[in-house]
């Protein structure tokens, strides 16, 4: 696991960035759950704040994120804006 994606994707989740992310690209919290392989309410706990994304889970997250970042051009946080 590479701890550079891995704080990338946090700071993601922390910042709002894959939050606003997702919703620019018209994707729900359940969507992008099943993607990812876990569970809507993960997702929101994510999005929230509340826990941090972790292991190969966090991983697939980022992966679906930058590929949405790339498509609606919105950066994710850490991305050279």
């Amino acid at each position: 696991m590479n701890t550079t994606q891995l704080a990338k994707v946090r700071a993601a989740a922390k910042t709002g960035s894959a939050r606003r992310v997702r919703q620019a690209a018209g994707i729900t919290q359940p969507e992008i759950a099943a993607d990812v392989r876990v569970s809507a309410a993960a997702i929101s706990r994510w999005e929230a704040g509340a826990r941090a994304p972790r292991g190969a889970a966090a991983l697939r997250y980022l992966r679906v994120l930058e590929q949405l970042s790339a498509a609606t051009g919105i950066p994710l946080a850490g991305d050279a804006e």
